[in-house]
């Protein structure tokens, strides 16, 4: 296991965790694929132009696995929307 996924991995740990207590519609998952493993986070909410976005954080870009991280957090604490071009 490389460091990246190491640190993806624990990542998706710590937003699991704050998943289960959201009382926020959205959805978590973590998905594998030829370019390695990526964090998929989709937030449902009426004021959304297409009532929903998504944003992902990706192995090969650990320089945002932090300020995404901590965005979703604020999303799912209800305390922050998901902007464009985050």
């Amino acid at each position: 296991m490389t460091s990246n996924q190491k640190k993806i991995y624990s990542v998706f740990a710590r937003l699991f965790e704050e998943f289960k207590v959201s009382d926020q519609r959205c959805w978590l998952e973590i998905d594998r694929n030829k370019n390695g493993i990526a964090i998929n986070f989709t937030h449902w909410h009426d004021s959304y132009e297409s009532n929903n976005k998504w944003i992902a954080i990706y192995e090969n870009h650990p320089e945002s696995f932090e300020r995404l991280k901590n965005h979703m957090v604020e999303v799912m604490r209800g305390k922050a929307l998901i902007k464009k071009g985050l």
